[in-house]
């Protein structure tokens, strides 16, 4: 009798814990429901969120950790440093008053609304094809530094390119050189012994946490995707599609690595600066004490450039007010009048930017697109399939190129603008990353890099309509299409 009451009390107690377990998990998912409906940015992933967690409540962590597009506590962070420091932003709105280009398109200038800094003129702008180019001017420029390296990566390693990075930097830290590097901590990979050698010299090494304060303590889906090199805080400035690992050097499975990366002498590099110095002290809550001099006129590298260019830096990520890089890719094609060519990883832009791509190719703009042949992620390459039937569908031209993989990121517009930097056509670099583009209104630039798109046409090939392919691909295409928004 006594054995009985006890397995009725054990029964009871069991079946009370998993009713609170129950409960728990009930008000945690309608919570989550609930949170959805008011903070996921489009009306397609607020949908597909609700009724993933009605079909299937445990799916609520995941909504925390990969479902959220808003990032805390960034905007608040500049806002209070601004107030901190009234007189030097003064000085610097003088400085941005003063080489403001007031001949932009108003079409273009347009886009001043939505970042720090408006298009700056009296810029030297200069582009490289790839690692061979762009590699030894950035570390010529790491050797020839006298104050300040400040250099930002998402992927930066301890592998033979990296190694002759961190040399340079090394050497340059025990001359004295105050040395600052920004990785994102889940991308790269810096030895014990190379953060050792750094750090012992003086140099400051930090990872970028996405999860940095608690209202982000889950939200890893968020990266730090910019690549950023400024030298001496206003004499060069680069950014790009490079990161720093072997593979970049084409030395990886997928052979000749085709991208792209810029420098930038001029007004322009104090700008680029300030993203950094503002990356910096999210990472690392500290204010770089260098002096933090407003630049005047004679102190840029670019001043005596014939050819001046304007230049706009173009920060975008988690913590925008609103959808800047869609924004910006939508309002430079929509001010397309004669063409539009994008190279891009990965082709897999949201509902507004592939309305754009659509609009300029029915309404006569010559739009070409080029993607790579070979993939590097297998499910974003799988997508691009469909998009890109759905572009070549009404004119646009869509080709792979097949000469290795092309991983730069570029949109030139007419024979006037070029858009360059970190943003990819996807999600992630849409709506998830931070991100950095530089606007460039330039003739010749842009001369020069539609002579690059078209020599990187010559090794491409057309894009493979979707009909021709086994049914079982495009089962896999259709349904890698459904997973779009999270790729």
């Amino acid at each position: 009798m006594e054995s009985f009451y006890s397995m009725c009390i054990n029964a009871y107690s069991h079946g009370f814990i998993y009713s609170v377990i129950f409960a728990v998990f009930f008000l945690l998912t309608v919570y989550s429901i609930i949170h959805a409906l008011f903070h996921v940015r489009s009306p397609q992933g607020t949908t597909a969120w609700v009724i993933s967690m009605l079909v299937q409540p445990l799916l609520f962590p995941l909504y925390w950790i990969v479902g959220q597009r808003k990032y805390l506590g960034y905007i608040e962070m500049l806002q209070n440093t601004f107030e901190e420091n009234k007189d030097f932003f003064e000085e610097r709105f003088k400085f941005i008053a003063e080489h403001r280009d007031t001949t932009i398109d108003p079409q273009w200038a347009q886009l001043n609304h939505l970042v720090w800094d408006p298009f700056l003129k009296g810029n030297e702008v200069c582009l490289y094809n790839d690692s061979v180019e762009a590699f030894p001017v950035m570390l010529d420029a790491i050797k020839s530094a006298r104050i300040s390296i400040f250099m930002e990566f998402f992927i930066i390693r301890s592998d033979s390119t990296g190694e002759k990075f961190f040399t340079a930097l090394l050497d340059k830290a025990r001359q004295g050189v105050r040395v600052y590097l920004l990785y994102d901590p889940m991308s790269s990979h810096i030895s014990k012994k190379w953060s050792k050698l750094l750090t012992s010299a003086g140099a400051e090494v930090r990872p970028f946490r996405a999860t940095r304060r608690r209202h982000n303590l889950f939200r890893i889906n968020f990266r730090n995707h910019r690549k950023i090199l400024i030298i001496d805080q206003n004499a060069i400035g680069m950014t790009g599609g490079l990161n720093i690992a072997e593979e970049y050097e084409s030395k990886g499975p997928l052979g000749h690595w085709r991208d792209a990366f810029v420098s930038v002498k001029g007004p322009a590099v104090h700008a680029l600066q300030t993203v950094f110095l503002a990356d910096w002290m999210w990472a690392t809550h500290e204010i770089i004490d260098l002096p933090q001099s407003i630049p005047v006129a004679g102190d840029f590298a670019g001043d005596n450039n014939s050819n001046p260019a304007s230049v706009m830096v173009f920060p975008n990520g988690p913590a925008d007010s609103c959808e800047n890089a869609t924004i910006l890719f939508t309002t430079a094609i929509r001010n397309a009048k004669k063409s539009v060519r994008i190279t891009t990883p990965y082709l897999i832009p949201d509902q507004p930017l592939l309305m754009a791509i659509k609009a300029a190719a029915l309404c006569g703009i010559d739009v070409q697109i080029i993607i790579p042949d070979a993939p590097d992620h297998y499910v974003s390459w799988i997508a691009a399939f469909s998009f890109a039937d759905e572009l070549t569908a009404v004119g646009a031209t869509v080709r792979r190129y097949t000469d290795g993989f092309i991983h730069q990121k570029l949109v030139i517009i007419d024979e006037q603008y070029v858009i360059i930097g970190t943003n990819n056509i996807d999600n992630r670099s849409l709506h998830l990353n931070f991100e950095i583009s530089l606007v460039i209104s330039n003739e010749a630039l842009a001369r020069e890099a539609i002579r690059r798109f078209n020599a990187d046409l010559e090794k491409t090939c057309p894009s493979t309509d979707c009909r021709q392919l086994a049914f079982i691909k495009r089962l896999a295409i259709k349904i890698m299409r459904l997973f779009a928004p999270v790729l």
